[in-house]
């Protein structure tokens, strides 16, 4: 089965800080863009894609990369 779309990303976002925090012992602080991407995604899975784009003032294609 191949999974597609959103998940795959949501996924691999979700597992960034888990896999950063096994090679360090200090926290660590993600960047602020890095944060502001994760509230995108987030608020697109949430209301959908053209929500997340007007809100963030985004193109659609901005927004599946």
């Amino acid at each position: 089965m191949r999974i597609i779309g959103q998940s795959i990303n949501m996924r691999y976002v979700g597992n960034i800080r888990k896999d950063l925090m096994k090679f360090t012992e200090i926290p660590v602080e993600l960047p602020d863009e890095v944060k502001h991407r994760i509230k995108i995604v987030e608020f697109g899975l949430k209301y959908g894609y053209r929500a997340a784009t007007e809100a963030f003032n985004i193109s659609k294609s901005t927004y599946y990369s």
